[in-house]
């Protein structure tokens, strides 16, 4: 279960650093 959760917090993590980059726009559309 654990394992799901920091998976799922890393996801997290990556989306909102994505969404504060301009350039995470273009890894978004690709």
């Amino acid at each position: 279960m654990k394992l799901i959760i920091d998976s799922i917090s890393r996801v997290d993590k990556l989306i909102r650093a994505i969404k504060n980059n301009a350039l995470g726009l273009d890894l978004v559309n690709y």
